[in-house]
């Protein structure tokens, strides 16, 4: 729904906010937010250069600088994976309206099977090489070599959703976007009860 602040977690270059900011509508605000500094800046910069209105801030988010139930809606993508996850879904949870939504796009560990493990091997033995012969640089490459490893250290589906419910959040869709290791995770943040308080 258009209104409301929406917040985007490791926003990184900017290009998740500013795409929610040109869906927001007149009344919906965009936090960006991100712990490095140089990349908060150039999605700032880009906003400006848009013309669109994003809020930036710099901060972590295990640790955000937020009011409880400040944001309608969260967006986090490719991000989790480097973050505490509990304490990330706990601090989303606080600063989240009841009723409101959370997105995650993240790579997770995929299941055993022949698909994911074609996935992980395309990603660990094509894309290193690709990317640094494409790019002529050795940045690219490393990149590229740490990406696989990151995937096998992070969370799995089962253990994503469960940290999830864990923060007090109802998963509403888990739908995986590429051979088991890119997924889309949904949440919502259950209506406030009769009676209960915000807890500050």
């Amino acid at each position: 729904a258009r209104g409301g602040w929406i917040l985007d977690c490791a926003t990184g270059t900017g290009e998740l906010a500013l795409a929610a900011a040109r869906q927001a509508g007149v009344t919906g605000r965009v936090l960006a937010l991100d712990s490095c500094g140089p990349m908060l800046k150039e999605a700032c910069d880009k906003a400006r250069k848009a013309q669109t209105r994003l809020a930036c801030i710099q901060a972590r988010a295990e640790r955000l600088p937020l009011r409880s139930e400040a944001v309608s809606a969260v967006t986090l993508s490719l991000a989790l994976r480097h973050m505490d996850l509990k304490e990330a879904l706990r601090e989303i949870s606080r600063v989240l309206l009841p009723g409101g939504r959370i997105a995650l796009l993240e790579f997770l560990r995929p299941p055993p099977g022949a698909v994911s493990w074609v996935a992980l091997a395309y990603l660990r033995w094509l894309v290193p090489p690709l990317a640094g012969l494409l790019a002529w640089s050795r940045a690219p490459w490393t990149l590229a070599t740490y990406l696989p490893r990151t995937i096998e250290a992070g969370p799995s589906v089962p253990e994503l959703v469960e940290a999830v419910e864990g923060a007090g959040l109802r998963v509403t869709l888990v739908k995986s976007l590429f051979a088991q290791v890119v997924w889309l995770v949904v949440a919502m943040k259950p209506p406030r009860r009769l009676g209960e308080t915000v807890k500050r």
